[in-house]
């Protein structure tokens, strides 16, 4: 980085210099190398930062703000800065005061007005005067905003909001007192709010006011969407600010984000379930029957396999071969596993179908065994049984 833009720098800072400059003088030798601007409550970054190829600097303060301290560091260097062109002009035109503290070298400036305050001062470097600015823009607004980054969120989930205190430059404001958070949820679509904790409420008590402590910035509300075990269309939330204050003094709500809503998606059952499943040579087949509660993306797979069972009740029992039975899906090819498309609802079948051999047997035992294809899925909600499906097939010789 080029040695002129630290040094028209330094000439608002000034700590660590063994001889404290003030107007009218020329400082040599001097380099910056680290630079913050401050006022009673906020700590502010130039804009752009430090750069060789950039002349102009602005900071952005708050409406109101009256007065600010510049405070850095100062490293050696060759070129001098000559601070006799140093001008500080209000928006008004008129000057503003400045002055220097001769044990830490920092300088406030003082009778700020809203707007663009603009310092210049002279740089000179190999006999070349260049001029600098910096600019105070005193234009900043505050105010409080929610945020959340779901935009729906599953039943038996939980969803955070958070309240946030920050600048129209995006800087977050740090309190110098308590910050009180009132605000509201309340039901969108279908949805039931809670009042009293009592049974079909979506979702659990959400409390109606945050205090922000000293120097937070932003805090969070966390909501637990409730799993009512119910089929029925999607909902939603809604979280709006009502007011924010801090000692009393009120500090505005965001235009635009003073609110945010989330969709509760309902969750998708899948229940299995089997009428007798016992069943005769040649006979009618025993069906076990998958039913979904509704559409859901993607496509959900169930694997299953049958497999014979040589002990029963703790009896010893001959177990089923693949000779004994067929099988059947209702929209499938009788190969594991099952496939629920997306766009597909209501129920699927699989039918283990006896074969009738001619040949003289015992009762022959087997199971059905089901898993889910892969992770479940969030929404999605597995009902009993998923324990192994015990089937007889009686000889019918």
């Amino acid at each position: 980085m080029k040695a002129y833009i630290y040094i028209f720098l330094s000439v608002l800072f000034v700590v660590g210099c063994s001889n404290p400059v003030t107007p009218g003088q020329e400082m040599p030798n001097a380099k910056f190398n680290s630079i913050y601007v401050s006022t009673p409550t906020q700590v502010w970054p130039l804009t752009p930062a430090l750069s060789q190829d950039v002349t102009d600097y602005r900071v952005g303060l708050p409406l109101g703000t009256t007065s600010v301290v510049f405070l850095g560091q100062i490293t050696d260097s060759s070129a001098t800065i000559d601070l006799t062109s140093l001008t500080a002009t209000a928006p008004d035109g008129s000057n503003l005061t400045y002055t220097q503290d001769s044990a830490t070298g920092a300088i406030t400036f003082t009778n700020l007005q809203d707007g663009e305050n603009t310092v210049r001062v002279n740089l000179i470097q190999d006999g070349t005067p260049r001029t600098y600015s910096l600019v105070f823009d005193v234009s900043l607004t505050l105010s409080a905003s929610v945020i959340n980054p779901d935009t729906s969120v599953y039943e038996g989930a939980t969803t955070t909001f958070m309240v946030q205190l920050t600048y129209s430059n995006g800087i977050r404001y740090t309190p110098e007192n308590d910050v009180t958070v009132n605000y509201t949820v309340t039901p969108t679509g279908g949805a039931t709010a809670y009042s009293s904790g009592a049974e079909g409420e979506d979702w659990s008590n959400p409390g109606t006011t945050i205090t922000l402590l000293p120097r937070d910035s932003f805090g969070f509300v966390a909501i637990s969407i409730q799993d009512d075990v119910i089929d029925d269309q999607n909902e939603g939330l809604t979280f709006t600010l009502t007011s924010v204050t801090e000692n009393g003094a009120t500090i505005p709500l965001h235009p635009t984000q003073r609110s945010t809503s989330v969709e509760i998606l309902d969750v998708v059952t899948y229940s299995i379930t089997a009428g007798s499943m016992n069943a005769t040579e040649g006979g009618a087949p025993f069906t076990v029957s998958l039913q979904k509660s509704r559409d859901f993306s993607p496509d959900v797979a169930f694997s299953y396999q049958i497999q014979p069972v040589t002990s029963y009740n703790s009896a010893d029992v001959v177990g089923v071969d693949e000779s004994d039975y067929s099988v059947q899906e209702s929209n499938g090819d009788g190969v594991s596993p099952l496939v629920f498309s997306m766009d597909e609802a209501g129920t699927m079948t699989l039918s283990i179908l006896p074969t009738d051999d001619s040949l003289t047997e015992s009762l022959e035992y087997g199971q059905v065994d089901f898993a889910f294809a892969g992770d479940i899925p969030d929404g999605v909600r597995i009902e009993a049984p998923v324990e192994p499906l015990i089937f007889s097939i009686t000889d019918n010789d």
